[in-house]
């Protein structure tokens, strides 16, 4: 089973059976990530607001973040949950641009207690998460 440090390559191929006939092939790979190749990002802060309208009201959060030192980052893995172990059906994942160092994060549910993560990816490695906030 895969878990949170697998990594997945798919290759498709074309294959020739012993009859000269061809097919295509997929395969599904797992490669484990015991190796962190780059820092993760630094200096995590969040905000929360709340907007109320004449029906409802929405809780926001915005996060904030440090790049790691030393690397060129192509995007950000922002990762929030009502549940500080990130379970992957609860987890919601966004993907943020390398030069961007925030996100605001809406339609969260007012009087919820979230936890935010975030990693940067950089050249396919990706770092650890930054400790949940």
């Amino acid at each position: 089973m895969a878990g949170k440090n697998t990594l997945f390559r798919r290759i498709d191929a074309k294959l020739k059976q012993e009859d000269g006939e061809t097919f295509d092939s997929e395969i599904l790979d797992l490669i484990p990530l015991s190796i962190k190749a780059i820092e993760p990002p630094e200096n995590l802060v969040l905000d929360s607001s709340i907007v109320r309208s004449a029906l409802t009201a929405e809780a926001s959060i915005s996060a904030v973040w440090t790049p790691p030192n030393g690397v060129l980052v192509d995007q950000y893995l922002v990762q929030i949950s009502v549940d500080n172990t990130f379970p992957a059906d609860n987890t919601r994942t966004l993907y943020v641009p390398g030069d961007q160092l925030s996100i605001a994060i809406l339609g969260l549910k007012v009087n919820t207690q979230y936890y935010v993560q975030v990693a940067a990816i950089a050249k396919a490695a990706i770092s650890d998460f930054i400790d949940n906030v």
